[in-house]
């Protein structure tokens, strides 16, 4: 049984982002991610989180977070500020997705890497991540057990959304 994550809990690991060197080369380099656990939707009525964990929102796989930079010389190009948990337990659900405790990686910002994937309840996002970061998530009276899992409903609703946004840019001229 672990601590379940919620909202404000921190996040810690490493990117991998252009920096710019004295002879003025970009070149990859480790950074340190720094983040915490928010996403907006989460506080939108009707399609945001339901259940609190001690006073805070819930998180769950797919819940964003916001990332704090800490660059060792200038970037190149600046980063994303692209964070999500990645994972969720496999017997314990929140909000039909699986519900996020301490130590599940989470996809951080990098200059390489695997596209996020989909959710149920939010738009898919382009920015390149990897799991190379993880969910501190502040102890809580609230455990959850299971082994870790991702999502395979948002995956395939990712899937599903594809399929018609190209069916609908087909059929568009032949509408109007």
């Amino acid at each position: 049984m672990m601590p379940a994550a919620k909202h404000g809990d921190p996040q810690l690991g490493i990117d991998i982002h252009l920096c710019i060197v004295p002879p003025g080369t970009p070149v990859p380099l480790p950074t340190m991610h720094i983040a915490f656990v928010f996403d907006p939707f989460d506080y939108l009525p009707f399609i945001g989180a339901t259940t609190t964990v001690m006073g805070m929102k819930r998180a769950k796989a797919g819940t964003a977070g916001i990332v704090v930079h800490i660059p060792p010389c200038p970037f190149a190009k600046p980063p994303e500020k692209d964070d999500e948990l990645f994972m969720g337990s496999s017997t314990v659900l929140v909000d039909g997705e699986p519900f996020s405790h301490i130590a599940h990686p989470t996809l951080g910002c990098q200059v390489v890497g695997m596209f996020s994937p989909g959710r149920v309840k939010s738009k898919p996002k382009k920015a390149c991540l990897l799991p190379t970061d993880f969910n501190l998530a502040i102890p809580a009276t609230v455990l959850i057990g299971g082994p870790p899992t991702i999502s395979m409903s948002g995956l395939l609703t990712k899937g599903a959304l594809k399929a018609f946004g190209a069916i609908f840019k087909k059929a568009g001229p032949l509408v109007g």
